[in-house]
């Protein structure tokens, strides 16, 4: 396995008080919210997404993960590369690597650089070649399943195969440095297909995908 592939596609699903401030995207540009009453300050565009409800919710909790807006998720957005690399590196709680990446699409004076580093040098995600990481380019489902499983396995989270895994019917289609990732994780119920047995892996993950797997690993 050399890189986390370079493929786009459409979206999939997976299985299934006080003055409050958001993340305006994936800046740390801090809009401060007048205070609200707890219920007005749940979100108001989960209605979609149900099954990541409560995923989402958690990991606004616990601050890895931000509304776009007040009150909204945008639970069907796309996420970058960089930003689910940021996801994880908080969500598993690893420590920040000083360092140097390597990649020429890597700006040492961005808000991800700390977060990309890390990841690289903890062996959780690579680049789509030596010299570049992909900045920018959505994350496929595929490459999300891999680096769940080395962010987890670097946390110290065992995430094991015990029998084997019924395939997807599009797995031919699913990248040789992904299958083993991809089919742990649905043994152990983390991951679904988009329907009809089919895994979609180049198809790009939305908020809702990216929250989900988390939580159903770390919680």
């Amino acid at each position: 396995e050399k890189s986390d592939n370079k493929h786009t596609g459409g979206g999939g699903g997976f299985g299934g008080s006080g003055g409050q401030q958001l993340f305006v995207g994936s800046e740390d540009e801090v809009q401060n919210i007048p205070d609200e009453t707890e219920s007005n300050n749940a979100f108001v565009d989960l209605g979609e997404v149900l099954w990541a409800e409560e995923a989402i919710e958690y990991l606004v909790a616990k601050g890895i993960v931000n509304g776009k807006e007040y009150r909204r998720f945008y639970p069907m957005d796309t996420v970058s590369r960089e930003e689910f690399t940021k996801m994880l590196i908080e969500a598993f709680e690893i420590e920040i690597i000083d360092g140097k990446s390597g990649f020429e699409d890597v700006n040492a004076a961005e808000w991800y650089v700390k977060y990309v580093i890390t990841a690289y040098n903890s062996g959780i995600v690579n680049g789509y070649t030596d010299i570049i990481f992909g900045i920018g380019e959505n994350i496929t489902r595929q490459d999300m399943a891999v680096m769940c499983c080395r962010a987890a396995d670097k946390a110290g989270k065992m995430l094991v195969q015990v029998r084997e895994a019924e395939l997807f019917d599009d797995d031919n289609s699913i990248a040789d440095y992904a299958k083993s990732s991809i089919y742990v994780l649905k043994e152990q119920g983390i991951i679904n297909g988009v329907g009809g047995n089919m895994f979609a892996p180049y198809n790009t993950a939305t908020r809702a995908e990216a929250a989900k797997m988390i939580y159903e690993i770390i919680s």
